[in-house]
C-alpha cells in the first residue's frame, strides 16, 4: 500500500512540474524544459504525459520534425488520438515526404468524431501533395469555413500558387500568426555589447540605435539553420533600407565558419562569440532575439518554418 502511495506521489509531483512548464508561453522554450523532465527514472505514464505536452508544443511551434518525432512516440505507446494523427499527416505534407504514411494517418484520423476541421485540412493537404488538388482544394476550403486558422490559410494559399487570392490568404495567415505571438512579446532592457565579426571592425549594439535588430544564433552543422539562412538573407535585403539589421552569432571554430561562408556567403555580419548564448539563455539552434528601435528585447523565437513568419515579425517591429 505504501509503495502504491509513493508511486502516486511521485507521479503527481511530475504532473505538477509538467503543468508548471506547460504554462510557459514560448513553445520552443516549453519543449526544452519538458525534455529535462524525460529522465531515465520517468515512468511510462509520466513519459506519455510529457510526450503529449511536447507534441502539443511542437504543433504550436509549427515544427514538422518535432511533430513527427513526438507523434510517433505517442503512436508507439498506443495513445495517439485524432489530433495526433492529423497533425502528423500535415507535418509529413509540409516536408513533402512519406505521403503514403501520411495518407494512412489521415484515414485513421477520419474514423474518429473529433476535430472534423483538422481532419479535413489534413486530408485536403495530403491529397494536394499527392497531385490530387482537384479533390484536395475543396476539402481545404471546407476546413477554412469551419475554422479559420493560420495553418489552413497557409496550406490553401500554397495550393493556389501566386494568384491574387493566394496572396490575400497569405496576408491573412501572417496577420493571424503575428497576433498569436502577442502574448510572447516582451519589453526587456538589453545592455550594450561589443562583438567581433569574422571580417571587419568590432560592432557595438549601440551602432544600430533606432533600428530593428535580429540576433540570430546558428551553427553550420544545424540543418534547420542552414535551411532558414537564405530566407533570413532575403528578408535582410528586403528590409535593410527600412532599418532592419541582422547579426549572425555562432560559437563555432572560425575556420569551420569561414569554410561554410565561402560557399554560402551571407549579406550581414557573422560574429564568433561563445558567451552570448549563456548571457541570453540560448539552449538550442536556431534561436533568434529581436530588438526593437528603442533598444529593448521584444521577442525570442526558434525556427521559422513558413516563409511569411520572419517577414511578419520584421514588418510589425518596423512599424513601431
Amino acid at each position: 500500500m505504501k509503495t502504491l502511495l509513493w508511486i502516486a506521489f511521485l507521479q503527481s509531483t511530475v504532473a505538477g512540474r509538467v503543468e508548471s512548464v506547460s504554462a510557459i508561453a514560448d513553445p520552443g522554450k516549453r519543449i526544452v524544459e519538458l525534455q529535462k523532465l524525460l529522465t531515465p527514472a520517468a515512468s511510462e505514464v509520466e513519459r506519455t504525459l510529457i510526450a503529449r505536452q511536447m507534441f502539443r508544443a511542437s504543433v504550436e511551434a509549427r515544427q514538422p520534425e518535432a511533430i513527427i518525432q513526438y507523434g510517433e512516440a505517442l503512436l508507439a505507446e498506443g495513445s495517439a488520438d485524432v489530433s495526433v494523427l492529423a497533425n502528423m499527416a500535415i507535418a509529413f505534407g509540409d516536408q513533402w515526404r512519406n505521403l503514403d504514411t501520411a495518407w494512412a494517418y489521415v484515414k485513421d484520423a477520419g474514423r474518429g468524431e473529433s476535430d472534423p476541421e483538422l481532419v479535413l485540412e489534413a486530408k485536403g493537404w495530403i491529397l494536394c501533395r499527392m497531385g490530387r488538388s482537384r479533390e484536395g482544394e475543396p476539402l481545404l476550403r471546407q476546413s477554412l469555413r469551419l475554422r479559420r486558422t493560420e495553418s489552413v490559410l497557409f496550406h490553401l494559399a500554397e495550393v493556389l500558387g501566386h494568384s491574387p487570392e493566394a496572396e490575400d490568404l497569405r496576408r491573412q495567415a501572417a496577420d493571424l500568426w503575428i497576433e498569436s505571438l502577442r502574448p510572447r512579446f516582451q519589453n526587456e532592457p538589453i545592455s550594450d555589447f561589443t562583438l567581433q565579426p569574422l571580417d571587419g571592425r568590432p560592432i557595438r549594439l549601440s551602432d544600430f540605435k533606432g533600428k530593428v535588430i535580429m540576433l540570430h544564433f546558428w551553427a553550420t552543422w544545424c540543418g534547420p539553420c542552414r535551411r532558414e539562412l537564405p530566407a533570413i538573407a532575403e528578408a535582410y535585403r528586403k528590409y535593410k533600407a527600412q532599418g532592419f539589421e541582422v547579426l549572425a552569432i555562432t560559437a563555432e571554430d572560425a575556420a569551420d565558419v569561414a569554410e561554410y561562408l565561402r560557399d554560402k556567403p551571407l549579406p550581414f555580419p557573422t560574429v564568433l562569440d561563445g558567451r552570448m548564448e549563456a548571457t541570453y539563455g540560448v539552449e538550442g539552434y536556431p534561436a533568434t532575439i529581436f530588438i526593437d528601435r528603442s533598444g529593448r528585447i521584444r521577442l525570442r523565437h526558434g525556427e521559422f518554418t513558413r516563409p511569411f513568419e520572419l517577414h511578419a515579425i520584421v514588418e510589425d517591429l518596423l512599424q513601431k
